[in-house]
Formats: C-alpha cells, structure tokens, sequence
C-alpha cells in the first residue's frame, strides 16, 4: 500500500480532509462555480484533475507520448492524449519552431 492510514496501517489512507484544508489554503473551490444562466464558469477542482496537470507539463517540457503515458500508467496512448491540455503558447511554440526548420 503506498499511502497506508496512520490509525489503521492495513487501510489507505483517507485524503479527503486535508485536500479539502488544501483546496481552501489556496482559495480554490470545491464546487463549481455556475453562471447566472446555470452553466458551469469554473469547474471545481478535484484531485484527479492533478493527473491532467502532470501530463500537461510533461508534455510541455517536451517529454515524449510515450514516456508520459508510462509515467501516467497508462496502457494506451489515446488514454493519455485525453490528459494532456496544450496550452495557446505551446501549440504557438510548436507552430514556430516548424516554420523555422522549415525556414518559413
């Protein structure tokens, strides 16, 4: 077990509480936040959302498909496309680097 409970070494242990203290130390909501019109504005954020974070930066500090998705424990590569969220500067970044090496 990786995170065994201080109380109960053979169960895991229970992050809830200190995500919530997390999440509140850093002004972040638990809920999301709707629109007048009752769409979402801001998604809340949850621990899982912490996988999609470090797949992005993987990738945008140029780790390979390959490599993330092993790290990630992924067994499929469309698994973890799903997970990487490049950012407008990144996809800037690729787009100028192919312009240069193609002396564009």
């Amino acid at each position: 077990m990786i995170f065994p409970s201080d109380e109960k070494p053979n169960q895991a242990m229970d992050f809830r509480k200190a995500w919530s203290k997390a999440l509140k130390a850093a002004v972040i909501s638990e809920k999301d936040i709707l629109n007048p019109d009752g769409s979402v504005k801001v998604e809340k954020f949850t621990f899982h959302c912490l996988r999609h974070g470090f797949c992005s930066a993987l990738s945008d500090s140029g780790k390979e498909i390959n490599q993330i998705a092993k790290l990630a424990g992924h067994k499929s590569i469309q698994t973890t496309l799903r997970y990487i969220h490049q950012g407008r500067e990144q996809k800037r970044q690729i787009v100028n680097e192919l312009a240069q090496t193609f002396s564009l």
